[in-house]
């Protein structure tokens, strides 16, 4: 699996090139955002503007990605198009998950 990454005012924002996160995927979503944990990237923001869906394997490595981050930084999320921010929504998960519509938004949010 490819991201764009890049770095705006210390935060790595990374945008998942792929229009859907499942089973098929999630285990090397997961791992490549885990080595950027590792590698001292403390404050992520995902980009999931090109993800046009997403199942329930890709919304629990985003659980456990946000649990992962929450106790010495911080994880984001932004641009969701209408279908996974619906799915973030029935799921309860946007009130977990800090989404933002835009990336300067996410960025400006994300916490230090």
């Amino acid at each position: 699996m490819q991201f764009k990454e890049k770095i705006v005012g210390g935060v790595l924002v990374l945008c998942p090139l792929t229009s859907v996160i499942d089973a098929s995927v999630s285990i090397l979503f997961k791992g490549q955002v885990v080595d950027s944990i590792q590698k001292g990237h403390q404050r992520i923001v995902l980009d999931m503007s090109e993800v046009a869906s997403m199942d329930s394997s890709g919304l629990g490595v985003l659980i456990s990605l946000f649990k992962t981050t929450k106790h010495d930084g911080s994880l984001v999320l932004c641009n969701l198009n209408k279908t996974v921010k619906n799915l973030f929504r029935i799921t309860r998960f946007d009130k977990v998950i800090p989404i933002y519509d835009s990336l300067d938004d996410a960025c400006r949010n994300v916490k230090h």
